[in-house]
């Protein structure tokens, strides 16, 4: 996502404004789209299986209310928020987005619609799937501006930031394609290995069992100079929806040598789990 914003650090100093068009942008005709549920049948998260994980992921998984409840193989949500584009910048913008999430096999789907002033819109779509990442940026919903593509430290961050975003469905973390690894009682180290990359995130546990946040080194850009940042995701709240308990407010912080740069603000809402990939996606 953070690479995907540094293209529109370069659009936004644009000589030029597109404005934006009288349709309807992705998010607000996402929003209408219907929503199916799955299928395939859902196994039940068994307490048999939380029995093999470590100490501090097995707490967090039971405070989430997700054993013997039906696994997450898919979430589908709202995110209303602002972001900041570099550090020193002190104006918030506000941004829209809605994001497509599979645990089997590992993926994302997001897409954002960000308002920059004077009129100006910018839409991105950051897309994770097969161990690849892409990444699209429009003009006002309409002119292509930027690709990302076939960028091995692109696939990285967005495998990284997949791992950071397990905290939205806790039955992923009894994914095979993740290994866990405690490194104290309210600490645990994820591991995940798919198709040719890998990837690694810490999550810090509160006494009770609720995940604060997850720390992770990500590239902070795509070019041939882009160096690995550490990266955090912060919960500040929860809600409780079907039984269990997922975040609903989140900021995404770049701890950077001058010191941390929080980006990205938002709450989750009208979150869904286990259902089809919208019409539109």
């Amino acid at each position: 996502m953070r690479i995907l914003l540094s293209v529109l650090v370069v659009l936004a100093s644009a000589f030029f404004v597109v404005k934006g068009a009288n349709r309807q942008s992705p998010a607000e005709s996402l929003k209408a789209a219907p929503l199916r549920k799955l299928e395939a049948p859902l196994k039940r998260v068994e307490p048999e299986q939380l029995a093999a994980l470590p100490a501090p992921v097995r707490k967090w998984m039971e405070w989430s209310g997700i054993s013997g409840r039906e696994e997450i193989r898919s979430v589908y949500a709202k995110q209303t928020g602002r972001m900041k584009l570099k550090p020193g910048q002190e104006k918030w913008m506000a941004s829209e987005a809605w994001q497509y999430t599979t645990s089997d096999p590992p993926g994302f789907i997001w897409k954002v619609k960000m308002k920059m002033g004077n009129g100006l819109s910018v839409t991105g779509k950051d897309v994770f799937q097969e161990g690849k990442a892409e990444m699209r940026i429009k003009m006002a919903g309409l002119v292509p501006m930027a690709t990302t593509r076939g960028n091995p430290k692109a696939d990285q961050s967005s495998l990284q930031r997949y791992l950071m975003e397990l905290s939205g469905f806790p039955s992923a973390a009894l994914s095979r394609y993740v290994e866990w690894h405690a490194i104290d009682d309210r600490t645990a180290e994820a591991t995940m290995a798919y198709n040719w990359i890998k990837g690694r995130a810490t999550f810090h546990f509160g006494e009770g069992g609720e995940l604060l946040k997850v720390t992770a080194m990500r590239f902070k850009d795509s070019d041939e100079h882009a160096e690995l940042v550490p990266c955090t995701a912060h919960i500040r709240a929860y809600r409780t929806m079907d039984g269990i308990r997922t975040p609903s407010e989140l900021g995404v912080t770049w701890d950077l040598a001058e010191g941390p740069f929080t980006w990205y603000e938002f709450t989750m809402e009208d979150v869904a789990f286990n259902v089809k990939k919208p019409a539109g996606f």
